[in-house]
């Protein structure tokens, strides 16, 4: 099983080579690190990486909390390691080459370069984020020890309300 890995860790020599010495201990095989942040001097992480079908997360996870100064932000299945080597500069060419279709393109394209398994377009109010109650809401997880929440929403500048497109 493909899964993504978020951790927040000191930002010290040392730290990420203990946080991928665990995950290879527990069983875990990295297929990709991506630096998401380092601020204040801490640094978050995304680790994509295979683990054994038969395994436990919480393994994973307790191995990863035992780690001074490591917190475990999320676990998530994921369908595919993100695509890397100039994808996204190709997405952006094919956006600009044809506006038109741009956020098809980009919706289209999305689940490949963030290793999703699916995106979409919402056309939305202006306010809907202002009004009462009806803002996002958690997408609970059945699986044991994968993260019950789902990534906030944030509305999209500029969004034109007559478009709306969906993956195929």
């Amino acid at each position: 099983m493909l899964l993504r890995v978020r951790v927040t860790l000191p930002d010290r020599p040392g730290a990420l080579g203990q946080v991928a010495r665990t995950l290879g201990v527990a069983g875990a095989d990295i297929v990709q690190v991506v630096v998401l942040e380092r601020l204040g001097g801490r640094a978050v992480d995304d680790f994509t990486v295979v683990w054994p079908g038969a395994s436990r997360v919480e393994r994973l996870r307790a191995g990863l909390a035992a780690i001074p100064g490591v917190q475990v932000d999320g676990v998530w299945r994921a369908i595919g390691a993100p695509v890397s080597g100039g994808h996204d500069a190709e997405l952006l060419a094919q956006v600009a080459a044809n506006p038109a279709d741009g956020l098809g393109t980009l919706v289209d394209a999305v689940p490949g370069l963030l290793a999703a398994d699916w995106a979409a377009a919402a056309v939305v109010p202006p306010d809907w984020a202002a009004r009462s109650g009806s803002g996002p809401r958690a997408i609970a997880s059945d699986e044991p020890g994968l993260s019950g929440e789902s990534p906030p929403w944030r509305t999209r500048a500029g969004a034109h309300p007559s478009r709306c497109c969906c993956p195929r």
